[in-house]
């Protein structure tokens, strides 16, 4: 093989297209980071004089093992006023045998139940409508009896913002994921949402880490638009309520809610898929402003093997890609390792290259599956758990 050094006009355009997305690529994670560690910086420096009365509401589906484990962490939070709703679903009995006999014990925590025969109707949605029309305060923190907060200071760190004018808060939520290309997607997901809420522009919360006033609930006559699916009580809600100006995002360590499960990534897929439903009926320009980003990666190699493909006698070139990936490589690596260690997601290793260019196939793979399924996300279909 022959080494030149003679370049033409087309692999000049190529390498700067590689060079100038591989750009936009890097400078839009470190956007994201940058606006993480500024949320944090902000939530330390709120107005946390005037504390509201709080009614956290735990949706419980036979958690009674979970609830007996953690519910003594809910009932002892660092806050003067708070109740704590547990709507079990379906009234089981072992739950309610174990609720009846700390309700007596303590004050603050109310016990109701959703009834058995309820049908046609999502019941999650019915479980947090009857909590929250059980509850006494304005301010409402939805969780799950599979959830634990890692603080006794969760609820004064979510309602801290309600004093500052917010009436809705995203909080965040960590998930124990095995698999590495899981805990990646969790990672991407969750910069999603958070970052663009922080960007006044909300989209979707969670429901395991979610705060509202009642009055805004009311106000928008609950899940009255979303009740013939199962799901859809916290991205397509907060899409209809949240604005650029009554939303408050909170990622401190202290606001952080732990799902346990028993098979943490079985759950995760399902709800990833369950996500890729509703998402289609999300008003957001969100959705196609990160297909972009996450093609960015694809582009930029493609660029670049298409100025290498063309010129593959050019020793520059070879060396022009080699610095371009190392340099991309290891600074996508640092700002993924940074921001992983502030939400507690996922740590960056060797493989986060190759998940980020894995990732658009993956979420292509899922909408489609979303496709396919449709049916039993409705009501009408019994609810496969």
């Amino acid at each position: 093989m022959t080494i030149s050094f003679n370049f033409e006009p087309i692999i000049l355009i190529l390498l700067g297209i590689s060079l100038f997305i591989a750009l936009i690529f890097i400078l839009w994670e470190y956007l994201n980071l940058h606006s993480l560690k500024n949320c944090i910086k902000n939530s330390k420096s709120l107005n946390n004089n005037n504390r509201e009365g709080v009614s956290v509401i735990i949706y419980a589906d036979n958690d009674t093992e979970n609830l007996s484990r953690n519910l003594n962490k809910f009932l002892s939070q660092e806050y003067p006023l708070y109740e704590i709703i547990i709507v079990n679903d379906g009234a089981n009995e072992a739950t309610n045998s174990l609720l009846e006999d700390m309700v007596g014990k303590t004050p603050n925590l109310r016990v109701t139940y959703t009834p058995n025969d309820a049908r046609n109707l999502s019941r999650k949605k019915l479980a947090v409508m009857v909590g929250i029309k059980a509850a006494q305060y304005d301010i409402i923190i939805t969780t799950n009896g599979n959830c634990v907060p890692v603080s006794n200071r969760w609820i004064e760190s979510i309602a801290q913002h309600f004093n500052n004018g917010a009436d809705i808060v995203i909080g965040h939520i960590q998930q124990q994921l095995s698999s590495r290309f899981n805990q990646h997607i969790y990672h991407y997901d969750t910069i999603k949402y958070l970052c663009h809420a922080l960007r006044h522009k909300p989209y979707r919360g969670t429901s395991e880490n979610l705060a509202y006033r009642k009055s805004l609930f009311f106000k928008n006559k609950g899940f009255s638009r979303s009740m013939h699916l199962h799901f859809g009580d916290d991205d397509l809600f907060i899409n209809e309520i949240a604005t650029r100006h009554n939303t408050s995002v909170e990622i401190s360590h202290e606001s952080l809610i732990q799902i346990l499960q028993p098979n943490p990534d079985h759950e995760f897929s399902i709800t990833h898929l369950r996500r890729k439903f509703t998402e289609r009926m999300i008003n957001s320009a969100a959705f196609p402003l990160f297909a972009i980003k996450s093609l960015l990666p694809l582009i930029s190699s493609s660029t670049l093997i298409a100025a290498i493909a063309l010129s593959y006698t050019n020793i520059v070139v070879y060396g022009f890609a080699l610095l371009l990936l190392i340099l991309t490589t290891t600074t996508h690596l640092h700002i993924y390792h940074r921001t992983g260690n502030l939400l507690k997601t996922s740590r960056a290793n060797a493989l986060v290259p190759f998940y980020t260019f894995a990732q658009p196939f993956f979420s292509l793979y899922y909408s489609i599956k979303s496709r396919q399924h449709t049916t039993y996300n409705y009501t009408w279909r019994p609810l496969h758990k």
